[in-house]
Formats: structure tokens, C-alpha cells, sequence
């Protein structure tokens, strides 16, 4: 079975995005091929970590009220923990050493110093390149995610890109 790596976004649009139905629909297929066994849906402790500040900023949007950390902790981890049991998902955890990745994240930027897309020059996002990183070691065939800028590392390891077409802003 190919193990897929979900990037932040693709979790956040299957989970609460409101404003991008369409996203929401494709992302929400991707999970559904994953619950149904079709792929395991592995994600990084990076992607955890993303998902926590995600978290904690959408519990404290709106708030009038002082939430105690505690407090917070306990709505994220509940959270996560749903999120994991619901979705199906499988945590890796690189063995990697910190200079180990380091060493291969800045291999991976200079030989992918950016391009133009959509008319305007993208550099690669060093987190991009730790996603990269984690996902080749954890075995996947590919990422999933919705950030055109992952397009530069293709030749590394397949990427399959939401919507790959973006609406030009005026």
C-alpha cells in the first residue's frame, strides 16, 4: 500500500475550511481514499506542530475570555487525538540527527534556488524542504498538499498539488 505524506494545508481545507469548497471537497477525497485503506496517510511531527499553532490561533479567534494554557492544551490534544483516531493517520518520526537533516535541507536549497511561477519568483520554503526531507525518509510515494512552491522539488519525490491552477488576484 503507498504511504502518502499530507501536507498542513490539505489536513486544515479536509477539516475546517469554510471559505474554499472546492479545496475542501478534493481534500476531503484524499482522506477518504486513506480511511478507506486505498493509501496510509502518514504525517510528520512538523506537520503536529503546524497543526497545534493552527489550532491554538482558531481557539483564541473570536475569544473575549482569558483561556488558561491548561485549557488550551486540553482543547488541542483532544483535538489531535480525534483528529488522528478519525482520520486514520499514522505519526512518523524521523531517526534522523538534527545535522543530518540540516545537511541534506541545505543540499536540497541550493540545488533548488526558486522559480518563477505565475509570474513571480518563489524561493523554496525551508520548511517545504524539511516536509521533503520527512517524507522521503518515512517511505512515501508522495506529498499532497496545495502550496504550488513544492512543484520545484518534484524530481525528488512526486507531489500532487490540490488545485493546480491559482485565480490571478487583480
Amino acid at each position: 500500500m503507498d504511504r502518502i505524506y499530507l501536507d498542513i494545508n490539505l489536513l486544515l481545507y479536509a477539516l475546517c475550511s469554510k471559505d474554499k469548497p472546492d479545496l475542501t471537497e478534493k481534500a476531503r477525497h484524499v482522506i477518504n481514499f486513506i480511511k478507506e485503506g486505498v493509501f496510509l496517510g502518514i504525517v510528520s511531527e512538523l506537520v503536529l506542530l503546524e497543526l497545534i499553532s493552527g489550532l491554538r490561533k482558531s481557539i483564541f479567534r473570536g475569544r473575549t475570555e482569558y483561556l488558561t494554557i491548561n485549557e488550551i492544551q486540553r482543547n488541542v490534544s483532544a483535538i489531535i487525538f480525534l483528529i488522528f483516531q478519525i482520520l486514520n493517520l499514522i505519526l512518523f518520526r524521523s531517526s534522523q540527527t538534527f545535522a543530518e537533516i540540516e545537511k541534506e535541507a541545505s543540499s536540497l536549497m541550493e540545488k533548488y534556488p526558486g522559480q518563477v511561477i505565475n509570474g513571480k519568483y518563489k524561493f523554496i520554503h525551508p520548511l517545504d524542504v524539511l516536509h521533503i526531507i520527512l517524507a522521503k525518509e518515512a517511505g512515501c510515494t508522495a506529498i499532497y498538499t496545495n502550496d504550488i512552491a513544492y512543484e520545484q522539488l518534484k524530481s525528488e519525490i512526486p507531489i500532487q498539488i490540490l488545485q493546480r491552477e491559482r485565480k490571478q488576484r487583480k
